[in-house]
């Protein structure tokens, strides 16, 4: 019973250990320095200078 109490112990903690790291990646920051406008057949892309990305796609 106490080996079993061990196992689920060490489980929880390296379980736990996990979702700290997880936690801890960050996202990347992306700026640009100008906003980008392309505009094609099929759809246009457009960015702002937060490094935000809008895509459309046009139906047929």
């Amino acid at each position: 019973m106490k080996k079993l109490l061990f196992i689920v112990l060490c489980l929880s903690l390296s379980l736990t250990s996990c979702r700290e790291d997880k936690k801890k990646q960050e996202k990347p920051k992306v700026e640009t320095e100008g906003e980008v406008n392309i505009e094609t057949p099929q759809g246009s892309i457009k960015t702002d200078k937060k490094g935000n990305v809008d895509i459309t796609i046009k139906d047929k």
